[in-house]
């Protein structure tokens, strides 16, 4: 019996103790002040807590908890702040602390939002999720107010009871609304895998899992396997958008990713993770040509376009290898009566399908003795089964040659 009676006595006691909760949160301190980032915790029933088994955590990353003196507390309130913060330009107030083992998470989001959770050794002590900063202004806090609902203060008051001043009855009333609305929306794209000309449609898809209708503000853009954006980041608030894209032309295939993220929340939404999406896609492109071409584009002379014998002169080649297990290309000058005028220079390549853009020097023979006559000779580059040529004037010796 008298077991029962202790029982009954600790049952009561858990009813009556009222819960430990986040009461206000600082992700965009007034920089002016050197102010830092800072959560407040509320311990309504003065319990006594001990911090060295809690853990805070932001959508991205969790920290311990350290203080320069005890982990103990039954502060009704106190704050959780980062590392290296300054607490006088937190507040003047004299106000118990405890420090992460870095940034409060990953460091509190200001433009989109972030997760806020407090865990202790038997699980969630709380779990806050809130929106960006309207116009993202410096030093205003969300703040829990006695109903339970969460408002946008311009009055932070850490370590202390929650108040409100200066705050217009619309901006208090939007801001709570969103709070108090929650959701999880969550976000995807629906396309084939394979693109096409002709077939190049994808859908930006918002859906609110707990069955709310809302038309947040989604950004999305395409980059190449190597991160570079290939189509610029542009903005929607439909919530099943249809895209097309007029990608690039290309030869053969090449793969490309899709990505979105709601930018703009528009409720308080549980989940963060489901907010952004990836599709990779794969562009199918011309059939690759089965020949090969050569084909000089440019030859770099003077201004009197015509070189002397022992100067170097540059090319510009375009080379297109096909479905030829040939990999030799050649590159000379000669006159009209097949006497050379350089060395031959050899270069190969190895990948079919593939286009080549090379600038090449040549080095005219310095014709010391004579022996080559003044007058017109060709650049011809052989190879791949493919040939091309282009004729330029060679005139005197150069000065520095012989």
């Amino acid at each position: 019996m008298k077991f029962h009676l202790v029982l009954i006595v600790l049952l009561l006691t858990a009813c009556n103790v009222q819960a430990v909760f986040i009461n206000e949160i600082m992700p965009n301190p007034d920089d002016y002040r050197d102010q830092s980032e800072w959560i407040e915790i509320h311990n309504p029933g003065n319990l006594e807590l001990n911090l060295s088994v809690w853990n805070i955590g932001d959508g991205d990353s969790n920290d311990s908890l350290f203080s320069e003196t005890s982990m103990i507390t039954n502060s009704t309130y106190f704050l959780i702040i980062g590392e290296n913060a300054n607490i006088s330009n937190i507040t003047e107030n004299n106000v118990i602390y405890f420090r992460t083992d870095g940034k409060i998470g990953s460091g509190l989001n200001n433009d989109e939002g972030d997760n806020v959770t407090i865990y202790n050794s038997t699980g969630i002590v709380d779990y806050v999720s809130y929106l960006q900063f309207p116009d993202s202004k410096e030093g205003y806090s969300w703040a829990r107010m006695d109903n339970g609902s969460w408002v946008y203060s311009e009055s932070p008051t850490p370590g202390e009871p929650n108040f409100l001043t200066n705050t217009s009855e619309n901006e208090t009333e939007e801001n709570q609304t969103i709070m108090n609305n929650m959701c999880d929306l969550y976000l995807w794209i629906k396309c084939d895998e394979t693109f096409s000309k002709g077939s190049n449609k994808y859908w930006l898809m918002v859906k609110d899992l707990e069955g709310g209708d809302y038309e947040p503000e989604v950004e999305y853009w395409i980059e190449d396997m190597f991160g570079n954006i290939i189509r610029p980041k542009e903005q929607t608030n439909k919530t099943n958008d249809d895209k097309s894209w007029p990608f690039p032309r290309i030869t053969g295939t090449e793969a490309y990713v899709i990505y979105a993220m709601i930018t703009n929340e528009v409720c308080n939404d549980s989940d963060n993770s489901n907010n952004v999406a990836e599709k990779m896609i794969i562009l199918k492109g011309e059939e690759p040509y089965s020949n090969s071409s050569i084909k000089i584009q440019e030859v770099y002379l003077g201004s009197d376009n015509k070189a002397k014998f022992g100067e170097v002169i540059k090319i510009k080649v375009d080379i297109y290898k096909g479905d030829t297990n040939k990999n030799s290309v050649k590159i000379w000058l000669e006159n009209n009566e097949g006497k050379k005028a350089s060395k031959t220079i050899n270069s190969n390549f190895y990948s079919k399908f593939a286009n080549y853009t090379l600038i090449i020097p040549i080095q005219i023979d310095p014709n010391c003795d004579g022996k080559l006559p003044n007058g017109k000779y060709s650049i011809k580059v052989e190879g791949l089964d493919e040939y091309d040529k282009k004729e330029i004037l060679i005139e005197g010796i150069s000065s520095y040659s012989c």
